[in-house]
């Protein structure tokens, strides 16, 4: 990986992480790359290439993540959940959760 590459990597992997930029119901591929100062081919190209999905996906995953942290740790599965992970509406919560673990949040 190159170290510029990388170096989009990493701020990548820090807006996400430690920023938790994906709970911005508005989170873009032009936000993103404006976050991590790089232009959306760029930052797609690193995503696809190092993160191994396109970035609707990466971003569903994280979202997905906290979801099932939140529905453990304080047993509720409503879209209130969803929304604080950032999803838009009660339908793409259900449908990204359940297409990302295989089940609803209920269960």
């Amino acid at each position: 990986m190159s170290a510029n590459k990388e170096g989009i990597h990493t701020r990548i992997l820090l807006c996400l992480e430690r920023d938790r930029c994906y709970t911005d119901k508005e989170m873009s591929m032009e936000k993103m790359s404006r976050l991590v100062g790089t232009n959306t081919s760029y930052l797609s190209n690193v995503v696809n290439k190092e993160f191994g999905c396109r970035f609707k996906e990466l971003i569903n995953r994280y979202r997905t993540e906290m979801a099932q942290r939140e529905i453990i740790r304080q047993d509720d599965a409503t879209y209130a959940t969803g929304e604080k992970c950032g999803f838009t509406s009660r339908a793409n919560f259900y449908e990204v959760f359940r297409r990302m673990t295989g089940l609803t949040p209920y269960q």
